[in-house]
């Protein structure tokens, strides 16, 4: 078969496995990103990689991402309780409110919300066996004005890396109908950063 020009020049990395998603649930995706997505996968593909299709069977994204921010929100008013206390107006009013919404959950509230991650981690662990790598939207919108509010759901594809603790590089890829950037990202296994970034490399 022809050999692409773009092909990795490292044979570890020529061959990796990666795991494409057949759907995405609920998440409502911008008309143009499934086309950006399945062309980001065949470039993908021409480089040499191997592709898995992937369904991700009773993986909550909306509820892991909001457990996952419930997490860091009551994690950060930890960290910041003895600062807010002593210069509260070195926060902005928004943080505040973030800081003392997560300084008001009770322990029986945070640890349902670490086991909630714990079992997704669990879930994402056995769906990604075998698979060098994942390819992913960034987000499900395209950019969007300063300013403007945020989607609810914009973190519900990239809070995978963070449950897992695993490098994840995007890329950008692809417009919306009105000309506005769309992204993929690549997520590797922990510790294999050298492999998401030749992956991204891969992608530009």
């Amino acid at each position: 078969e022809a050999s692409d020009p773009r092909a990795s020049d490292s044979p570890i990395l020529e061959r990796s496995r990666i795991g494409v998603l057949e759907d995405f649930g609920p998440i409502a995706l911008d008309p143009a990103l499934p086309q950006a997505y399945r062309e980001a996968a065949e470039r993908l593909a021409l480089c040499g990689h191997q592709l898995q299709p992937l369904r991700l069977h009773g993986y909550d994204w909306t509820r892991v991402r909001r457990e996952a921010f419930l997490i860091a929100e009551i994690e950060a008013a930890a960290f910041h309780e003895v600062a807010l206390e002593r210069a509260p107006e070195g926060f902005s009013p928004a943080f505040r409110d973030m800081l003392r919404f997560g300084a008001a959950q009770s322990a029986i509230r945070a640890a349902r919300a670490y086991q909630v991650l714990r079992e997704a981690r669990v879930a994402l662990g056995l769906a990604l066996a075998g698979l060098d790598a994942l390819l992913l939207p960034t987000t499900p919108q395209a950019s969007f004005a300063f300013g403007s509010p945020v989607p609810r759901d914009q973190a519900d594809l990239t809070v995978i890396a963070n449950v897992l603790g695993a490098p994840a590089v995007a890329v950008p890829w692809g417009r919306s109908a009105d000309g506005l950037p769309l992204s993929v990202q690549v997520l590797c296994r922990r510790g294999e950063d050298n492999r998401a970034l030749a992956l991204a490399d891969d992608l530009n």
